[in-house]
């Protein structure tokens, strides 16, 4: 019984240490979610992704810098497209990610000079991008 109660708390840690590095997150293809914004789909190539939310209107290209495995800051945002529901945005972007399970991440964006935190669940959906994201790289980061 004693070996058990030891092996129960090893267990449970191992199990949370296997989703704390945001296995993945650098490369590939999300959805999120959002009740209010819609569906948003996200490509990412490592330090450069590209965000589209049909609803909104908005198609964003951007550069991130990546703190650890579960965060980074977006460094310098490029409107593709806004047809004007929202503004452009402004200030520093802060993501906190925390891996759920194998392809399900919780997502904090914090923008600090705007006192704004938003919260939001995104799905791994592809380990690829599409070969138009990888088009607008060489358009927008000729030299990457």
């Amino acid at each position: 019984m004693k070996k058990i109660q030891l092996l129960l708390p090893l267990l449970l840690f191992v199990s949370i240490k296997s989703y704390s590095q945001c296995d993945g997150l650098e490369m590939g293809t999300f959805i999120s979610i959002d009740s209010i914004a819609g569906t948003t789909t996200i490509q990412r190539l490592g330090n450069v992704q590209l965000e589209v939310n049909e609803k909104l209107g908005v198609k964003a290209i951007q550069k991130l810098n990546w703190i650890s495995q579960c965060n980074y800051s977006i460094t310098n945002m490029r409107m593709l497209s806004n047809k004007g529901v929202i503004g452009n945005p402004t200030g520093n972007f802060h993501v906190k990610v925390e891996q759920i399970n194998d392809s399900v991440f919780n997502q904090t964006v914090t923008i600090e000079s705007h006192d704004f935190v938003h919260t939001s669940i995104i799905k791994k959906v592809s380990d690829e991008v599409s070969e138009g994201f990888k088009e607008l790289l060489k358009e927008h980061y000729p030299n990457r």
